[in-house]
């Protein structure tokens, strides 16, 4: 696995380091990509072979201080993942830069869902020393033809107020579709100056990719589908005077953007009728 790290000094009273990242190491957390107080930029990799990455999970510690030279602030760690078992075509990906979705830091409650069906890919963020918190720019990825599904978000937060937490998606090594995270929340509280901070929880969906139009046999036709979404099926028919001599029946939209087993075949009755004398 590739990971590739830079870094620019800025200059605002004091020196300041933006770290700007590019993570590619798949299922693993990242090393710390902030310096409390500091901006960063965090993205999962995004160019083949790691295109189709997604944040599957989030830690965090919190650095509280009495210091208003040393802001109470928190650092982050993430975690990549592949967003599906196998490899996406880069050209049906979208991958974009929304934000800021709390243009006023410190605004309560921060809430936010990726748009079009998307996935969190990353983020970037800056902090306001003022404050105590940050603004936040997520980088979300849509694919052209999937959709999330089964949607879950904790019921309490993960952290207390200064607490620190480590989370992953739960899910088990079986389980297809993979899970990605879709969504955030974060509650402030401001009151104390060395204790600013957010709770956090974030929503996990799975990822599915639906289906185009089945092909129809030659002297036959299907049913049902309608949308061509992650597990429907599509029920195969011959015409009259026709049966099904090879190829499925039924067929079902699977979670690649495949569908399940293989175009029937429609042979005239007739057919069968003189080869075997009838």
């Amino acid at each position: 696995m590739a990971t590739s790290r830079s870094s620019t000094l800025c200059v605002v009273g004091c020196a300041l380091l933006l770290a700007s990242l590019v993570i590619n190491s798949a299922d693993a957390f990242s090393d710390f990509i902030n310096q409390a107080g500091l901006p960063f930029d965090f993205q999962c990799g995004q160019q083949s072979p790691f295109y189709g990455y997604a944040v599957s999970g989030i830690a965090s510690v919190f650095q509280s201080t009495s210091s208003l030279k040393d802001p109470s602030d928190r650092r982050w760690q993430v975690r990549c993942s592949p967003a599906e078992t196998l490899a996406f075509d880069p050209s049906a990906l979208v991958c974009t830069q929304y934000g800021p979705i709390n243009p006023a830091p410190g605004e309560d409650p921060l809430t936010y869902t990726c748009p079009g069906q998307g996935f969190l890919s990353g983020f970037r963020t800056t902090y306001d020393a003022d404050i105590g918190d940050r603004n936040w720019w997520p980088y979300c990825c849509r694919h052209r033809f999937g959709s999330v599904v089964d949607c879950q978000t904790p019921v309490t937060f993960l952290n207390a107020h200064g607490g620190d937490f480590n989370y992953s998606i739960p899910t088990t090594a079986s389980e297809s579709p993979r899970r990605v995270l879709v969504g955030l929340e974060g509650s402030y509280v401001g009151l104390v100056p060395s204790r600013r901070d957010r709770q956090w929880k974030y929503t996990h969906c799975k990822l599915v990719v639906n289906c185009t139009a089945p092909p129809s046999p030659a002297n036959g036709r299907f049913t049902g589908g309608g949308q061509y979404l992650f597990n429907e099926t599509v029920a195969y028919a011959c015409d009259d005077s026709y049966y099904v001599s090879a190829g499925s029946p039924a067929r079902t939209c699977l979670n690649t953007g495949r569908w399940s087993g293989t175009l029937p075949t429609c042979t005239s009755k007739s057919c069968v009728r003189r080869l075997h004398g009838w």
